[in-house]
């Protein structure tokens, strides 16, 4: 023990009822990462509740496409095995389900994402609508590759590769919305009366 210290006493601390020895109490200490977790589910609640999801970074905003299931393609000139697995689909797709392309790049590959011109170019490869195929910045995404998404927008199913079909139609049934009835169809309704004799 150093000389000089030994005639010191250390000066004891004061608690703010100031009673003095007594250990402070502790305060309780939550990990940032707990806080993070509670945020995360908190926003993912609000998310699953209801509002309109957020859009997927890189592509075009598809709001104008919610209200009904919607399949969304994703493709680009560069994969050899995307316009195959578009004809597979198309032949099996059921009928009524809404279709959007996205073009992900541009025939340069990976880090050059695709333009209008692209798009042009891939609706007309692929005999559809150019309205149907927009331009995105998914340049690092795995081809070929589908989603699903319901009325609101959610995903609900993500494939890559070769498709699932039986997968896919399960889903879409899940989503469909039910057939009209015959009344709905106006199929009960009288026929009208016939004029002439």
């Amino acid at each position: 023990m150093n000389p000089e210290a030994r005639g010191r006493r250390t000066p004891r601390r004061r608690d703010d009822a100031g009673i003095t020895g007594l250990p402070r109490p502790r305060m309780l200490r939550i990990d940032r990462g707990f806080v993070v977790g509670l945020l995360l589910v908190g926003l993912g609640f609000l998310w699953l509740k209801g509002g309109a999801p957020p859009g997927f970074p890189g592509e075009p905003d598809l709001a104008g496409y919610r209200g009904a299931p919607l399949l969304v393609v994703y493709g680009a000139p560069w994969c050899r095995d995307c316009e195959a697995e578009w004809r597979r689909l198309e032949a099996a797709l059921p009928e009524g389900l809404a279709v959007v392309h996205l073009v992900t790049s541009t025939e340069a590959g990976y880090g050059h994402p695709a333009t209008a011109e692209t798009a042009a170019a891939w609706a007309a490869r692929l005999g559809v609508p150019p309205g149907q195929v927009l331009p995105a910045g998914l340049t690092t995404m795995p081809l070929p590759a589908l989603s699903l998404r319901d009325g609101s927008g959610r995903e609900r199913l993500r494939l890559s590769g070769r498709a699932d079909l039986e997968r896919l139609r399960a889903e879409w049934r899940r989503l469909a919305p039910p057939p009209a009835s015959a009344g709905e169809l106006g199929l009960n309704a009288p026929a009208p009366p016939r004029s002439g004799g």
